[in-house]
């Protein structure tokens, strides 16, 4: 009971630092999101560490894994917060828009204990769910075994929190004017339900968009507004866009995705931009860790998604021709930008090749 309340009390702290809308000052945003998107991420991964699942001395004498137990325990407690996470913002954005504010600190924290409740129940019910939905026979010891997939799912629902952080700091300004917040919440709903419902007719097991949908939902906005913002390059928006799409694309088609190569090849991109502002040495390093992931994983990470890289190759070459001749920026960006559309319709005409045979 203590490690619950200490929950309750960490998540009614960082909702009451977040909804403290209109923030005064960048800064005071920032440390917002920050510790609001954090506490998204760590609060129902601690809570599932403390609770029991339904019948779990039933699994674990059946399945003898405590671990696949834990994980599941884990998995659907985020899964269960970062829904209540979307539900409580959405619910605060429109009581902000009909000029209910500021929240009375009752409400705050009632409105932090929705997403820790979903959490719990999920915690509690996915275990035992999920041993029912997978099990082979009445005894079946490897029903909650994981795989690459059950680490995606997780690894997913760890990033949605800090990633819906970053999403409110980019776009404050427009999600809280209550014309244009409610204009883009509007239109991202309705385009996730279109998409739910092609694909649901299309497949009906599927209980989200695929990943193609949210590339572009989430993809789409990022590069329009960077290619907006004051002092930045447009051709930098563009090629994002153009790139996101592309792989949307390619991933509709069916090219591959695998975590391990995805994430060596995230976290040698990381090393080479951050530790490049610390030290020249320790950016090298990243450098060559980079590569070695490239040469590592190539027929992954490359042969499926050729026509991925040839955006970014034509973009990196657009900018070299900004920075370096005398051409004029819109003969560049347009070139770019033709070049990038005849690509998107060579790929998208050309046939699917055939699953390859056992």
């Amino acid at each position: 009971m203590l490690g619950l309340l200490f929950l309750w009390l960490a998540a009614a702290l960082a909702w009451w630092l977040f909804l403290r809308w209109p923030y005064p000052d960048d800064a005071m945003a920032r440390r917002a999101c920050i510790v609001w998107g954090c506490a998204a991420a760590l609060l129902p991964m601690l809570l599932g560490l403390i609770i029991r699942c339904d019948r779990q001395a039933h699994l674990e004498q059946v399945t003898h894994d405590r671990r696949g137990i834990l994980a599941r325990r884990v998995t659907g407690a985020l899964g269960g917060y970062q829904i209540g996470v979307a539900a409580v913002l959405a619910l605060a954005l429109l009581l902000f828009y009909l000029a209910l504010w500021p929240l009375p600190r009752w409400l705050i924290v009632l409105l932090a204990s929705l997403p820790l409740l979903l959490a719990y129940a999920a915690g509690r019910r996915m275990p035992y769910n999920y041993f029912m939905a997978f099990r082979t026979n009445p005894v079946d010891a490897n029903a909650l075994r994981l795989d690459e997939g059950d680490l995606a799912v997780f690894l997913a629902f760890v990033a949605f929190g800090p990633l819906l952080a970053a999403f409110f700091y980019v776009y404050r300004a427009w999600l809280l004017q209550p014309v244009v917040g409610a204009t883009l919440l509007g239109v991202g709903v309705g385009i996730a339900a279109v998409l739910q419902l092609v694909y649901r007719r299309r497949d009906p097991r599927l209980a989200a968009p695929p990943a193609e949908a949210v590339v572009l939902l989430v993809g789409i906005p990022l590069g329009l507004w960077m290619a907006v913002q004051p002092g930045v390059e447009p051709l930098l928006g563009l090629g994002l866009t153009a790139g996101l799409v592309m792989a949307a694309l390619l991933l509709h088609r069916g090219a591959p995705i695998k975590l391990v190569p995805l994430l060596g090849f995230a976290a040698g991109l990381l090393l080479l931009v951050g530790l490049t502002h610390i030290n020249v040495w320790l950016g090298r390093m990243g450098l060559i860790l980079l590569v070695i992931a490239c040469w590592r994983w190539r027929s992954t990470l490359f042969r499926p998604w050729l026509p991925f890289w040839m955006i970014w190759l034509l973009l990196l070459i657009s900018l070299i021709l900004l920075r370096w001749t005398a051409l004029s920026p819109w003969l560049v960006r347009g070139a770019f930008a033709a070049a990038v559309v005849a690509l998107l319709i060579w790929v998208a005409r050309t046939p699917k090749s055939p699953p390859e045979k056992p």
